[in-house]
């Protein structure tokens, strides 16, 4: 078994409140977790409003199978929700 790890750091557009982004985080903790059966945490401090970090992991037989998935789970969120990821980093056990 192999454990995979991803942690992305995401610009979210247009936030203007903090509820606004409560609503976006929870949204795609809620959403990538039960898509793509994965474990999701947000490892932020709240400092920053336009600014979120997650980890995300994963375990699968095979290390092509996870990487896969976190491409998966990358594109999903740009393309739903319509931010930019600023840094992404995955590491497999």
């Amino acid at each position: 078994m192999i454990v995979g790890v991803l942690f992305l750091s995401i610009f979210l557009n247009g936030v203007v409140t903090i509820k606004d982004k409560r609503q976006i985080v929870k949204s795609i903790k809620d959403r990538v977790r039960h898509r793509f059966n994965v474990s999701v945490t947000e490892l932020d401090d709240g400092r920053k409003l336009k600014i979120v970090h997650f980890g995300f992991s994963t375990v699968a037989n095979a290390g092509i199978d996870i990487i896969r998935v976190f491409g998966k789970i990358e594109d999903f969120i740009v393309e739903n929700y319509g931010v930019e990821i600023i840094q992404s980093e995955r590491k497999l056990v």
